[in-house]
Formats: structure tokens, sequence, C-alpha cells
């Protein structure tokens, strides 16, 4: 049994899904192109975090329940991992689970790709890392 993939900042994002056009033979392309798209099993841990997901963003913040796991700081950009494309209703997370989780450090199984996928309705929407599905959220205690 093959032991679950950690994401902990935006160098495990790379390791854990290459580029595909950096593969060698039509195979790998292939596989890595399909991770890529349908993702992969993993726990990701970072700091649960209400994100201001407007288009215009001026202060003060304005908090909707769209929340992002911030990692770790491997490279100048710190890396939001999304807990579901914003375009998706889950995006809008539980008042009650915003409370409890709120800037504190998290752990998430679930189902992640590099790149979200796009607005079925054609919607401006924010992008990047996300959760396509969530098994479970739980503080993050050192191992």
């Amino acid at each position: 049994m093959t032991e679950m993939p950690t994401i902990l900042n935006r160098s495990d994002i790379y390791r854990n899904f290459p580029n595909p056009y950096e593969a060698v033979d039509d195979d790998e392309i292939n596989k890595r192109a399909e991770a890529r798209k349908k993702g992969k099993l993993v726990r990701v841990i970072g700091k649960y975090t209400q994100i201001d997901a407007r288009r215009r963003q001026e202060p003060p913040p304005v908090y909707e329940g769209i929340v992002a796991l911030m990692l770790a700081e491997d490279t100048a950009e710190r890396a939001a991992v999304f807990l579901h494309p914003t375009c998706h209703p889950e995006a809008i997370r539980p008042a009650q689970e915003i409370a409890w989780y709120n800037d504190r450090l998290v752990v998430v199984v679930g189902r992640f790709v590099p790149d979200s996928p796009e607005s079925p309705n054609a919607v401006a929407h924010l992008v990047g890392p996300c959760m396509l599905t969530i098994d479970s959220i739980d503080f993050w205690t050192q191992e």
C-alpha cells in the first residue's frame, strides 16, 4: 500500500503533480495529465483562512465563506489551496466550521487538483490549487 501524499508547500504540489509535457513518453504524459485533471487523494496541511473573493478587493475585506488553506512558505509567493473551486456551491463553508477552524493549522484529506476546473457557467472566479472533495478536516497536531 502506498502512503498518501502530503502537501505542505508549493514545492510539494510541483513534486506530486509534475508538468505532463516534461515526461519522456506518451503514457507518462497521459498519466500526468489525468492526475492534474481528476486529482489525487492527498492530505493538505495549512492555515485555515477566510478569503476575500471579490473581483475588486478594496478595503475592508469582505468574507462570504470562501476558505483556503495557506501553505507554508517555500517560495516568494505563498500558496493557497481552496477547499473547493470557488464557483462550486460547497466553496462557501458553514459558519460553524469557519468559527471552529479559522486561523488554525488544519489537515484536510480529499481529492486535490493543482489547478481549479473552469466554471461551468462561464462566471469569473478565483483559480488556483483546490480540493475537489473533502473527506475530513481536523486540527493539525505535529506527529
